[in-house]
């Protein structure tokens, strides 16, 4: 399949960018995972979803009516693209090629001259003390718990989380009729339960399944909090696996935002013909991500010669400004972090602190050393869970400014795929 544009995301970034290209006459066509587009607004979840990796995505929460509109309205001017759904796009390659497995199955070759990814963000969990304990869960691992009936509603919970996902984690609980609720965050909020913040990092207690989570709170108090679910949402990571695998320059942005590839005001990046949209290009909130795929979709517009430089511009400048997190805030669960400890740093690998510890003291002085050294970031989600435990262990360890580091090199296919999917399927005509 040949297209002038592939959009990678169907949420509010990847739909506005698809909308705005189609518009100026662009073929475009949008690649998503999920079965329906919508991003975690209101996608639902397609076959990677049920993959053992997939423990990162973001299931579908409560989302208020005005968002769900919104990405009504952008599928339905968005209607003239070419949408492949349940589609992992598991590699980006020079041209531009784009590699698709859709449900598993063989890989359909797509070819562009320009790519937007509009790939979003991922929870990445924190590895505290006990984090691998049963009952620790992301979101997703919540909502499939609460789908086979397995969290009973007098079972207490803990959420330890920094984004407005803690605040809709709490309501759905709400809902399916869970009555002990407590959320560990960052700072004073109204979640509509019990809410403590956070000075350090936490610890859940239990063996083999989480019982209870002590926690460090600002005056210096401690909190011991029976847990027999405990829920982690966030921080939130940009999904910038295939913007790195092409080349992209990337940036530490902080313990809150994790590595993000960089790109002007237009989206545009250092590769020509690459753009970037939404979580990627720094924008929060919804409506600064419709802007942005709006605005990346007129970037690759003029690049084609289909629009001019003025639209462009004028699209900048009202777009939402993105907001810049300082790379040297630490949040409170990566504060307090032991570098000799024996738990696991890499959720894949089981490569400790300890370990990962000792690499840098043998002359690690980049996340990718501590990758070679101490195999913490060289199982399967390759880097997603541990990638900034490692640059805190850089910092407390090595001493070195965090904001000069790039992520772990990322290789194709950027998550498990089957064998069998690896080889080219051929594309229905």
């Amino acid at each position: 399949m040949r297209m002038d544009l592939i959009v990678v995301g169907a949420g509010r970034a990847g739909l506005a960018a698809a909308a705005a290209a189609t518009n100026v006459g662009l073929s475009v066509a949008v690649v998503d995972e999920r079965r329906t587009p919508g991003g975690r607004v209101s996608g639902a979840l397609g076959t990677s979803g049920h993959d053992p990796d997939g423990a990162w995505l973001s299931p579908p929460l409560r989302s208020d009516a005005d968002a769900i509109d919104e990405i009504r309205r952008l599928r339905a001017e968005a209607q003239e693209a070419v949408f492949v759904s349940d589609a992992l796009a598991w590699g980006l390659f020079p041209g531009w090629t784009a590699a698709v497995a859709r449900g598993g199955r063989g890989t359909e070759r797509l070819d562009a001259d320009q790519v937007v990814l509009a790939t979003g963000s991922y929870v990445a969990r924190s590895p505290f003390p006990g984090h691998r304990l049963d009952g620790v869960v992301t979101p997703l691992g919540l909502v499939r718990a609460l789908e086979q009936g397995l969290v009973r509603p007098d079972e207490p919970v803990v959420v330890i989380g920094e984004s407005a996902s803690a605040i809709d984690i709490i309501a759905v609980l709400a809902d399916e009729g869970i009555g002990e609720v407590a959320l560990l965050t960052d700072r004073p909020r109204d979640a509509g339960c019990p809410v403590f913040v956070l000075d350090g990092t936490p610890e859940a207690h239990g063996d083999p399944r989480v019982r209870a989570v002590t926690a460090p709170l600002a005056g210096g108090e401690r909190r011991t909090l029976a847990a027999s679910w405990v829920v982690t949402v966030g921080p939130r990571s940009a999904a910038g696996e295939l913007a790195t695998l092409a080349g992209c320059t990337s940036r530490f942005e902080g313990y809150d935002a994790g590595f993000r590839p960089e790109c002007d005001t237009t989206g545009t990046t250092e590769l020509p013909g690459l753009f970037l949209a939404g979580s990627l290009a720094g924008a929060v909130g919804g409506d600064a991500s419709t802007a942005s795929g709006k605005i990346a979709a007129m970037a690759a517009a003029v690049r084609a010669g289909r629009a001019g430089a003025t639209d462009l511009e004028e699209l900048v400048a009202v777009r939402p400004r993105a907001a810049r997190i300082s790379p040297r805030r630490v949040s409170p669960v990566y504060r307090d972090l032991d570098p000799t400890s024996p738990e696991p740093v890499c959720f894949c690998t089981g490569a400790t602190f300890a370990e990962a510890t000792a690499s840098i003291r043998d002359g690690a002085r980049s996340v990718d050393d501590v990758k070679r050294q101490a195999k913490a970031g060289m199982g399967e989600c390759q880097g997603r869970g541990c990638h900034r435990a490692v640059v805190r262990l850089l910092d407390l360890v090595g001493g070195l400014d965090v904001a000069t580091l790039q992520p772990m090199r990322v290789r194709p296919p950027i998550r498990p795929i089957t064998a069998r999917a690896m080889f080219e399927a051929e594309v229905p005509t």
